[in-house]
């Protein structure tokens, strides 16, 4: 796979310059890092692909949903993504799987460290933010899940 050294190089500094422990695959030029998220001291998957005109963050939740809980879930969701600004949640239809994904266009293989901190940070405070709400949705899947949301952005 083709993608931007530049780029990499720009990640690795601003992952370097955060102490962020980080494996990466220059034959993929994709960095794996975890983060541990809220008081429960659970951990997300942090997926960082560099490509020839940008990069993308994934952020994968540490656990996956039934297929019964797919409307539910789906619901949340779609009712979190409404308004964010970069970035969306994505549920894996095939595994129950959840995850956060932001991307940073980068045409001229330049990146500021704002772009940066958006791209690769700014997925972990949304996850914060919904977290809790999932986690209720997991133990009583029938919420009102409307309910759900806007006892989040009280």
């Amino acid at each position: 796979m083709d993608y931007s050294e530049l780029l990499a190089n720009a990640i690795k500094a601003f992952l370097d310059e955060r102490d962020i422990l980080y494996g990466f695959s220059e034959e993929e030029g994709r960095f794996i890092t975890d983060f541990t998220i809220d008081e429960t001291g659970e951990e997300v998957e942090v997926a960082i692909a560099v490509l020839e005109d940008g990069f993308a963050c994934y952020v994968m939740l540490p656990w996956v949903f039934d297929s019964d809980y797919y409307p539910y879930v789906g619901e949340f969701l779609h009712r979190a993504n409404y308004g964010l600004l970069n970035g969306n949640f994505e549920l894996d239809y095939e595994n129950g799987a959840i995850q956060y994904k932001t991307f940073g266009y980068c045409p001229d293989e330049k990146v500021s460290n704002d772009v940066l901190e958006a791209v690769l940070l700014g997925p972990l405070v949304v996850i914060d933010h919904y977290i809790g709400g999932l986690r209720k949705l997991m133990n009583k899947p029938n919420s009102n899940i409307a309910r759900l949301i806007a006892e989040l952005d009280v």
